[in-house]
C-alpha cells in the first residue's frame, strides 16, 4: 500500500507542480528498462534465498545457535522487504509495456548447509546488491525510477550493515561504499543459478546496456550535452549536500573529544571504535565534496555556526544527536539525486548515501534495538523539507538561504529545456571517492560565504533560524519524523 501511495504521489507532484519531463529516446528506455530488470534479477534471487532459508531453520534452531528470538523476525522482516522490491520492479516494468524477469531455479545447496553458513551468505548477498545498485546508478535516466532505485539502495544498506554486526563484522565500508559493474556481479553470483524462464540464462538484461552520460531529466530534447544551468544546478546540489556534512563534521569533532573510558563509563563501550569511523567517513565525505567543487570551478561552501543543544553533554546525547543526523542525511541524499545530472556526481552521492544508511542502522540498532526498519523504502525528503526540518541547528551568520536555491527549485521530474544556453564548461576531471581520510576539521564559528552565488540570494548574513538553546528532544519532535 505505501509503494502505491508513493507512486501516486509521484504522479501527483509531476502533474501540479513540475514541468513534464523530457522525451526519452528510445536508447534511454531501453537502457532503464534493463537496467530495472537488472535490478529485479537480483531481488529474485535476495527473495529466494531468504524464503528458502527461513523455511529451512526455524525459531528452534535460531535458538539452538544461540540467536535471539527477534533474530529469526528481523531476518523474516528483510525478506519481506525483498519481496516488496520485487513487486515494486515488476509493477514498473509493466507500467512501461516491459518484460520483466521472473525468478528463476537457484541452487542454495550450500548457502543452506547450516545456520551460519545461511546468514554468512545474506551478508554477502545484501552487499553485493548495495554495491550493484551503487554501481548502476548513474545507468539510470528516468528521474522518478532513480529516486526509487535510490530509496532501495540505502535500504540494502541497512540490511548489510545488521547482518554484518550479526556476522560479528564491521556494520562499515571504508568511508565510501563499493561499487560493482554488472558483470562483476554475473562473476559473483552465477553460482546460484540453475536456470531462468524467458530463454535466459543470467537474464542479458543485467549487462546489455550503455551507460549514459547524463540523465534524462535535464537533458534537452535535441540530446545535447547539458547546459551552464544544468552544470550550476550540479553544483548547487553538491553543495547542498556539503552544507548538511559540514554540520556533521562541526559536531563530530567535538564529539571526538569523548574517549573510550566515557563510552565504557556510559555503557557504550562496544560502540566507541564504531563511532570513530563514523567520525572518519563524515570527514572523508566533506574533503570529498570540497574536491569535486573545486575540480569543477565551484565556490564550495562554508562552515557556519551551530547549534546542536545539548547534543554534547553526556556520550548517550552524541549518540542520539548523531542517530538523527545520519537517518536525515539518508533522506536528504535520496530526495536529491535525481537533481542531479553528470553520471559520476550520481554515483558519487550513492556511493556516499549508503554509507550514511549504515551509519544510521547501526545508531538505530544501538539505541532503539531496531536492527531492521520496518519500511522496504527510505523516505526520500526534498532539499525543501530538509532546510525546514534544519534550520534551528545553523546559527545567526550563515547564508540565508543556508542551502542554495536551485538545489530546490529545480523540479527533479524534470525541466524545461534549454536550448538556447552555452554549453558548460569543461571541468577538471571529478575526483572519484577513495578510500583516504581527512578533512580540515570542525569548526563551529566563522564566517558562512555564499556558497554557490545565484542571483536570487541576497548578500547579507542574516536568517531566520532560531539561535536559542535547542536540546535534543526539539529534534526528535521535528526532525526524526518518519525515520
Amino acid at each position: 500500500m505505501k509503494v502505491l501511495s508513493l507512486l501516486i504521489l509521484a504522479v501527483f507532484v509531476v502533474f501540479c507542480y513540475g514541468q513534464p519531463p523530457q522525451q526519452a529516446t528510445e536508447q534511454q528506455k531501453s537502457n532503464d528498462i534493463n537496467t530495472l530488470n537488472y535490478a529485479l534479477t537480483l531481488e529474485h534471487l535476495e527473495a529466494a534465498f531468504y524464503t528458502q532459508g527461513l523455511e529451512r531453520f526455524s525459531d528452534a534452531d535460531f535458538a539452538a545457535a544461540n540467536y535471539s528470538s527477534m533474530v529469526r523476525s528481523y531476518i523474516n522482516l528483510i525478506r519481506t522487504h525483498e519481496v516488496s522490491h520485487v513487486n515494486l520492479l515488476t509493477t514498473v516494468l509493466n507500467s512501461q509495456g516491459a518484460l520483466a524477469v521472473r525468478a528463476c531455479t537457484y541452487n542454495f545447496t550450500a548457502a543452506l548447509s547450516s545456520l551460519s553458513n545461511f546468514i554468512a551468505t545474506a551478508r554477502v548477498l545484501e552487499a553485493t546488491g548495495t554495491a550493484a545498485y551503487d554501481g548502476a546508478a548513474n545507468t539510470i535516466n528516468d528521474a522518478t525510477y532513480l529516486q526509487v532505485a535510490a530509496t532501495i539502495a540505502t535500504v540494502e544498506a541497512r540490511h548489510t550493515a545488521f547482518l554484518s554486526e550479526l556476522n560479528n563484522a564491521s556494520p562499515f565500508p571504508d568511508n565510501f561504499e563499493p561499487t560493482l559493474t554488472p558483470e562483476q556481479v554475473i562473476a559473483a553470483a552465477a553460482g546460484f543459478f540453475v536456470s531462468c524462464p524467458d530463454n535466459t540464462d543470467f537474464p542479458y538484461f543485467a549487462y546489455n546496456y550503455v551507460p549514459l552520460s547524463y540523465n534524462r531529466t535535464y537533458l534537452n530534447e535535441s540530446g545535447q550535452l547539458e547546459t551552464s544551468e544544468q552544470f550550476q544546478n550540479d553544483n548547487d546540489v553538491l553543495n547542498y549536500a556539503l552544507t548538511a556534512e559540514l554540520l556533521g563534521q562541526a559536531f563530530y569533532s567535538n564529539a571526538a573529544s569523548f574517549t573510550q573510558q566515557n563510552f565504557t563509563d556510559a555503557g557504550y563501550g562496544d560502540a566507541y571504535p564504531y563511532f570513530q569511523m563514523i567520525i572518519q567517513h563524515e570527514m572523508a565525505h566533506v574533503m570529498f565534496l570540497q574536491q569535486a567543487l573545486a575540480a569543477r570551478g565551484a565556490q564550495a561552501a562554508q562552515p557556519c555556526s551551530y547549534n546542536v543543544g545539548n547534543a554534547l553533554d553526556s556520550v548517550e546525547n552524541a549518540l542520539t544527536f548523531a542517530r538523527m543526523l545520519e537517518n536525515l542525511e539518508v533522506t536528504a541524499y535520496d530526495g536529491a539525486i535525481n537533481r542531479l545530472t553528470q553520471y559520476d556526481v550520481i554515483q558519487a552521492a550513492a556511493t556516499i548515501a549508503t554509507v550514511e544508511a549504515r551509519h544510521a542502522q547501526y545508531l538505530n540498532n544501538l539505541l532503539l534495538m531496531r536492527p531492521v526498519n520496518n519500511e522496504s523504502l527510505d523516505m526520500a525528503y526534498s532539499p525543501a523539507m530538509i532546510l525546514n526540518m534544519t534550520a534551528g541547528l545553523f546559527g545567526a551568520n550563515c547564508q540565508a538561504p543556508v542551502i542554495p536555491v536551485p538545489a530546490y527549485t529545480l523540479q527533479e521530474f524534470g525541466t524545461n529545456a534549454y536550448v538556447q544556453q552555452p554549453p558548460a564548461p569543461t571541468p577538471s576531471p571529478m575526483p572519484m571517492p577513495s578510500p583516504s581520510t581527512g578533512g580540515n576539521g570542525g569548526n563551529n564559528g566563522g564566517s558562512c560565504a555564499t556558497p554557490t552565488p545565484t542571483p536570487s540570494q541576497s548578500g547579507d548574513c542574516g536568517n531566520n533560524n532560531n539561535d536559542g538553546g535547542v536540546t535534543i528532544n526539539f529534534y526528535f519532535a521535528d526532525m526524526l519524523r518518519g525515520l
